[in-house]
């Protein structure tokens, strides 16, 4: 049967009764050398082969001599190595390790080649071949025991003596590790015959050599997993990866190092512990520090969320949990911050993600007409949260043209608000919008970097004269188009003009009676890219401009038509096609 110990799957062997006298205990354990159940199912029989035929085999014997003894005289059961002992001579030693060795490896090719998981079986013999290799050089024979016993018993030869012993299980522990040697090269496609002598002693002198080079090796000092977190987000390979997602990935693992133990060094984090963990991910709440979990700790908020009085996280989100975890660990090992990555042991959950949960939705032209007849566009009491109640002030900053600009360009919430007088650029007689990553501006991709035609009813709106007014303040020192949006604690200006038009969807949904026009929670800021998308389509533009004007990923296919459109042409496209067919803008125009 297996039974688990420490994280390690062993095989127990339970010993007859009529044999406990004998081997002076009721079961025999033996490691199976590994943390998996479903490897260790598949070693159990091997690893236990020998001793299981050696029981048989003392079985054999005691009810052999209870049938040539007489009831009145019971005589002591045998044991079950012969008790004549012999000097055995070096060379006897070996040729019997060999003939050993050619018995094993015969059985065990015959076994590998009916239907055996040829990788899960190579890892299981590479990982051996290190283990014995390691007990070689410290001369512990203690796992060849068995098998050098029940090889002796098998061909019915005496015992060896004391003296000799050692020497014996020297010889059968190189023939062990010849063995695993030889399997793994034939897992490897090696077809050839075994080789015709023992390993040589001499090739251990190397091991030994190796093995007090790596003792001399320094290891890394021990470090948190906040602090690997740290290094890793640092690494020149992440040059080029936005400080946001900088944060959040060290956000994430933040959350996850108050699950394992703030302070628990990354070399003492086990499978068992990331286990938990991934079983904890499921239940981490949404927006965790806020509304009910404010001033909870994750472990708490955890509970909450067990007992549905949190919101979770999405599946999409619990998926970038597991796959930033695995990458850290990953990377932690190959930088030797960690000898062995427990996160190979884990078992992770098979998580079926709907590709359209998390996508934001486009608003209908009805919602178009609610946005922009609203308060902010109509008339507004003051310059706070007067901006959403009645009145005859209209404020034209930053929270009054993004929105538009959106839905007229297709841009990124964070290009629009970063956007500088510079950035108002003619080309081809074209006035035009130049998304670029320069004075420290953000772009998401190489391809986000474009030229995007000012749509004419941004024109008639009067977006040109504002500009030219930012240009001409000098107060404005930034030359920002909306130097009024100050940037949050990781540098995007977009988030106040997020936050704040998540209120006014809030506070329209309070005046709309009609229940197909209401605004749902996947109608954002960011609908307002998805909108321009949809009207490019179904106004049938071709694939290669779309993605041209919305900075999405071209792929290699249309690689060759980046930047052969002239901004004559994209002007033409958005003049023509972004028409919203219905929406009323005329209370906008100068």
């Amino acid at each position: 049967m297996l039974f688990k110990r420490n994280s390690i799957y062993y095989a127990v062997i339970n010993i007859p009764k009529s044999l406990v006298p004998i081997y002076h205990r009721k079961q025999i354990w033996q490691s199976l050398h590994t943390k998996d159940r479903r490897i260790a199912s598949l070693r159990v029989e091997l690893e236990t082969m020998a001793i299981r035929q050696r029981i048989l085999n003392d079985l054999e014997k005691l009810k052999h001599i209870q049938k040539t003894t007489t009831p009145k005289t019971p005589p002591k059961p045998e044991p079950p190595i012969i008790c004549r002992e012999v000097e055995y001579t070096e060379e006897e030693a070996e040729l019997h390790a060999y003939d050993w060795l050619m018995q094993k490896s015969h059985t065990e090719s015959r076994r590998l080649l009916n239907g055996a998981n040829r990788m899960e079986e190579r890892k299981y013999f590479q990982n051996l071949l290190s283990a014995y290799e390691y007990k070689y050089l410290q001369r512990n024979y203690q796992d060849i025991y068995a098998e050098t016993n029940n090889y002796f018993q098998e061909k019915q030869l005496a015992t060896p003596t004391k003296t000799c012993a050692e020497m014996i299980f020297n010889a059968f522990m190189r023939a062990k590790i010849q063995l695993l040697r030889y399997l793994i090269e034939f897992l490897n496609g090696y077809c050839g015959e075994i080789d015709a002598s023992l390993i040589d002693r001499m090739y251990f002198k190397q091991l030994d050599i190796s093995a007090e080079l790596k003792q001399k090796k320094q290891h890394k000092p021990d470090m948190s997993l906040m602090q690997v977190v740290k290094h890793y987000n640092q690494t020149v390979s992440r040059n080029k990866t936005s400080d946001a997602t900088k944060e959040r990935v060290a956000s994430k693992m933040e959350l996850i190092a108050e699950i394992i133990g703030k302070n628990k060094p990354i070399r003492q984090i086990t499978a068992d512990d990331l286990n938990d963990v991934i079983q904890n991910i499921p239940y981490i709440p949404k927006r965790f520090g806020e509304g009910v979990t404010k001033g909870k700790t994750i472990i708490q908020a955890i509970n909450m969320a067990k007992h549905n009085k949190a919101p979770t996280l999405s599946e999409k989100t619990q998926t970038d949990y597991i796959h930033t975890l695995s990458s850290i660990f990953k990377w932690a090992k190959q930088k030797k911050f960690i000898e062995e990555n427990p996160m190979e042991e884990v078992e992770i959950p098979s998580i079926t993600i709907n590709k359209n949960q998390d996508k934001y939705l486009p608003f209908s032209i009805n919602q178009l007409n609610i946005i922009f007849h609203s308060t902010v566009y109509r008339g507004c009491l003051n310059n706070r949260l007067g901006r959403f109640k009645a009145g005859d002030k209209i404020y034209r900053d930053g929270f009054y043209w993004v929105p538009l600009i959106a839905l007229f360009s297709g841009m990124r919430l964070n290009e629009i608000c970063q956007l500088t007088t510079a950035d108002i650029i003619t080309k081809d007689d074209v006035v035009c919008f130049s998304i670029n990553d320069k004075n420290g501006k953000r772009v998401k991709t190489a391809n986000a970097i474009r030229i995007i035609p000012i749509h004419p009813t941004l024109i008639k709106c009067g977006f040109l004269q504002y500009v030219e007014q930012q240009k001409n303040d000098i107060t404005n020192k930034t030359q920002r188009i909306f130097p009024e949006l100050v940037p949050n604690c990781r540098g995007e200006l977009s988030a106040s003009v997020s936050k704040f038009f998540n209120r006014l969807l809030d506070k329209l949904n309070e005046t709309i009676d009609n229940n197909d026009d209401k605004f749902l929670p996947k109608h954002v800021a960011h609908s307002f890219r998805h909108t321009f998308r949809s009207e490019l389509r179904n106004h049938q533009v071709p694939h290669e401009r779309v993605v041209i004007l919305g900075g999405w990923d071209q792929g290699s296919s249309l690689a060759s038509h980046y930047g052969s459109i002239s901004a004559k042409e994209l002007y033409k496209t958005v003049s023509e096609n972004l028409t919203f067919d219905g929406l009323d803008l005329s209370h906008l125009y100068i």
